[in-house]
Parts: C-alpha cells; sequence; structure tokens
C-alpha cells in the first residue's frame, strides 16, 4: 500500500513532544512491513542539515491559502532509515524560532495542508492513503474534498486522521480559505475555524492513540477535563462519527529507548535485565547531580510538562502528608503559570528529599531520570496515551499513574492483576486516591523480590510498533476500500 504521513514534526527531524516520536516510528513500522510510506513535514527553521542531511528535489512550486499564491520548494531525506521524507520549504512560513504559537498559524498550517496535495504531481507518485496527524494536518481532508474533489487524480486517496491530543484542535482566526471550504461549514466554529472539526467530518476514518481515551473523546466527562476557558465542544461531532473512530496505542521506539543500549548513558551504566543492578549507579548520579542524599530511599521521578493535564497538583497536595514514608522526589518539566511555585515551595520546604527543575533539561539526564527512578508518578487528568509511562517501565522505573486514556490501557494495577500486573493505578483524581496507590508502591517497593518482579515484567514487555502498525494497516484498508 502506498501512504503518505503528513505532521507538524517528526523525530529525527525537529521535536517538542510525543507527536514527534509516533510520527517518526509509525512510518519505520509500515515500512518493515513491507509498505510503500513516505513522510511530509514542513521545513523548520530549527532543523539542522547536517544531522538530517536532505537535497532539493522540486523548486518553485505553485500553492498557496485562499487567494494568495505562494511557492514552495520541496526537499527529500533518508533520514528515517527505510523512508522517503519530503520538506515544504516555505520560508515565509516556517523559518521561524518556534513551530506553533505564532499569531498566523492558521495561515502557516493552512497553507501546509495545501502544499502537501499540491506537492503531489510533482513526486509523480500518488498515494492511496494519507495519514494527518493532529491539527496542523487536518485540512488536508477537507482540501480533499472540497477543493480537489473534480480533479481525477486525487479521487482514489482516502484520508485517516490521527487525534493525538483532543485539546489542542487549531481553533484560530479564520484566513482566506476557498469559499468552498468555508461554504461547506466543515471548519466554521464560533465565528473562528476549527483545523480539526474540519478534519473530523471529512476525513475517511478517525484514530486516536488508545482504546480508553476514543471513548473518553465523546463523553461530558471529557469537557470538564479541559483547561478552563478552552472552547471545544466537538465531543457531539465525534459521537456521530463513532463508526469510524478507532483507538490504536502507539508503540515505542524500542530502539531509541533501550536501557541496554541508550547511546545518552555511558557504557558502564547500561544494562539490561541481567544486569538491572546497574539502575543503582544510576540512581546515585540523579541524586548527586541534584544534590540529593545518596540513599536506598524509593526515588520517585516525573518528567514532562507540568500543566493541568499532567494532575501533578494533587501530589502537590499529597506530598506533606506522604512525607511521613521515606522518599526522594524529582520532577523535570517546564511549569505552567500558576503551577511552578507550588512545587517550588515543596523543595524549600523539603531540600533533603523534592527537587523541581522547572524548565526543559539535557537529553542525558532525562535518560538518567528513567534509569534512575524506582517509580516513575503520572497522575493525569486525562492522558491521550503517554510514552513516559512506557519509557517508564522500559528502563525498570514502577509506573504510578491515575487509570485514564492510555495510562488505563497500558498499566495494570499489580495488586488487581497479579502476575500480569506492572505498576499501580488509582481512579480518583485525588490526593487520597494518589496516596493510596503510592503507599501499595511503597510497601511493595520494600520486598525486594516481589519489587524486582515488576521490574522484569516491565523491561521486557514488547514495546514495538508492529503490532500498532498492522492496525493501522486495517484501518487504511478500510478507508481505502470505502473510497
Amino acid at each position: 500500500m502506498k501512504v503518505l504521513s503528513c505532521a507538524a514534526e517528526v523525530r529525527p527531524f525537529v521535536m517538542t513532544g510525543g507527536l514527534a516520536d509516533v510520527a517518526g516510528a509509525l512510518p519505520k513500522a509500515l515500512a518493515a512491513l513491507g509498505h510503500d510510506v513516505r513522510v511530509m513535514l514542513p521545513r523548520h527553521a530549527r532543523i539542522d542539515a547536517e544531522k538530517t542531511p536532505m537535497e532539493l528535489l522540486k523548486r518553485g512550486i505553485a500553492s498557496g491559502v485562499g487567494g494568495e499564491r505562494v511557492s514552495f520548494d520541496l526537499y527529500s531525506s533518508d533520514a528515517i532509515p527505510g523512508v522517503t521524507t519530503y520538506l515544504v520549504d516555505a520560508p515565509a512560513f516556517f523559518q521561524r524560532r518556534g513551530l506553533y504559537g505564532e499569531r498566523d498559524d492558521a495561515k502557516r498550517y493552512g497553507f501546509f495542508c495545501r502544499a502537501v496535495l499540491d506537492s503531489l504531481p510533482a513526486l509523480e507518485w500518488m498515494p492511496e492513503v494519507i495519514h494527518c496527524h493532529d491539527w496542523h494536518t487536518a485540512l488536508v481532508p477537507v482540501y480533499l474534498k472540497r477543493v480537489f474533489q473534480g480533479d481525477e487524480r486525487y479521487g482514489g486517496i482516502a484520508t485517516v486522521l490521527s487525534i493525538h491530543n483532543f485539546l489542542h484542535q487549531g481553533v484560530l482566526e479564520i484566513p482566506d480559505v476557498p469559499e468552498a471550504v468555508f461554504r461547506s461549514g466543515d471548519v466554521e466554529f464560533y465565528g473562528k475555524m476549527n483545523f480539526m472539526k474540519g478534519g473530523v467530518l471529512c476525513a475517511d476514518k478517525i484514530t486516536t492513540v488508545s482504546p480508553t481515551y476514543a471513548q473518553e473523546i465523546q463523553t461530558g466527562e471529557y469537557a470538564g477535563l479541559r483547561e478552563p476557558g478552552l472552547m471545544t465542544g466537538l465531543e457531539e461531532t465525534l459521537r456521530r462519527r463513532a463508526d469510524d473512530l478507532s483507538g490504536i496505542v502507539n508503540g515505542l521506539d524500542a530502539e531509541f529507548w533501550n536501557p541496554a543500549t541508550d547511546e545518552y548513558l555511558e557504557q558502564s551504566e547500561r544494562y539490561g535485565v541481567e544486569a538491572a543492578d546497574r539502575k543503582s549507579l544510576l540512581k546515585r548520579a540523579v541524586q548527586r547531580h541534584y544534590g540529593l542524599p545518596e540513599s536506598e530511599a524509593p526515588l520517585i521521578c516525573s518528567v514532562g510538562r507540568v500543566t493541568r493535564q499532567k494532575g501533578l497538583d494533587v501530589w502537590a497536595e499529597a506530598a506533606p502528608e506522604a512525607a511521613s514514608r521515606e522518599w526522594q522526589f524529582v520532577m523535570v518539566g517546564q511549569a505552567d503559570e500558576g503551577y511552578g511555585d507550588l512545587f517550588r515551595e515543596l523543595a524549600a520546604r523539603y531540600p533533603e528529599r523534592f527537587v523541581a527543575k522547572l524548565e526543559f533539561e539535557e537529553e542525558r539526564v532525562v535518560h538518567q531520570l528513567y534509569a534512575g527512578a524506582d517509580i516513575f508518578l503520572m497522575p493525569s487528568r486525562f492522558e491521550p496515551c503517554g510514552l513516559a509511562q512506557m519509557i517508564a517501565r522500559r528502563y525498570g522505573s514502577v509506573p504510578v499513574v491515575r487509570a485514564t486514556g492510555g495510562l488505563k490501557d497500558t498499566v495494570f494495577d499489580a495488586d488487581e492483576w497479579g502476575e500480569e500486573g506492572n505498576g499501580f493505578c488509582f481512579r480518583e483524581h485525588s490526593a487520597e486516591a494518589l496516596l493510596e496507590a503510592l503507599g501499595r508502591a511503597l510497601d511493595r517497593y520494600a520486598d525486594r523480590e516481589s519489587w524486582r518482579k515488576l521490574q522484569v515484567r516491565g523491561m521486557t514487555a514488547d514495546y514495538g510498533w508492529e503490532s500498532a502498525a498492522r492496525e493501522y494497516v486495517g484501518v487504511y484498508e478500510e478507508a481505502r476500500g470505502e473510497r
């Protein structure tokens, strides 16, 4: 099958979050199954051409947004093994310091969606399926349905939209889109434009990144989990497309996230199941790095943005009561306004056991944290899939999570699931529920033999993309068959 995967960010070219991991790893897995998979993304200013070499493929392809015509160059790269990657080079739109958050994001990514389709004749290769990732590419199905419907070259292309985080929908000021697009009602949203709405209505099939999350985003409960003041309201729209919506749990790039070969760990620090006692070396390294006493106390870590979604405010509430137990805690990640102070105060109150590094940390230290931690904490309000809990398990760090979204689908409570358990879960998003689950984890940690079994179970699980890739192939085939 011929598949074109489109995303705003793709590892190894440019990355701000988990989207880039998925957009880089899934095509590799599909190619390994024998499919002709290609990738397309904008050529952002942050892409390092030395680390990801590319060559000019086609100059001066005409595209645009609405009535404005813009030409762009198309580059190709083989930085993803077995997969050809195309980069849309339009400096006026993508030579920016950041990938998102610009005042003209609607115009920038509206242009990219149109450029994806306008570039296909230049490739002399036409996909059977275009896989669009998140709101940045969600107008591709809209353009295909409303603008290109009379062009027989495009008539056989099916589209699949993957929702990685329904919180971000691309609700922006309306740019100069073609009249056929706006008149259709696909994108209009309370006087603005909603990229995700257009994709949900026009894509042949819709996926999201876990079965539980696929159910959650169709409910009113999810609406209460959103950031206060953020207007979305697409739950009913998704319910109307429920027969075309499925959830597929992400895989993990098991080659990159591998404690036995991790390039960010020293040779003497690397470990597999047979040498998992080396985790203690990494634990000491983390303790030294952050000025914590070197002890056998359980080391709890959290890595990632500190936002309302991640739910760490319940840990801030629970920590003083949990202080009656022995533990150390390190959190790393940029904090949204209002959240940082909670953890700075706790760090000042418990300097011997609580560290809050509220900024992005260098890659090596992040890998050390995964490797050195005993417990990995994720009390998320909602979590579409989550990669951190899978990375933690891969490195022998036992997750304590709230049972929501992909966390519910990948972490199974050791006290409920017995020999199939791989972590500890709580359901209610409260300090009391977190304390109960963490308490059970700390009790289990004291039983070294039982804890070792939990670690081994996590480290030896199948994290590869093959199973998920086969599920995506099934979705592609359904979309193509309907088309």
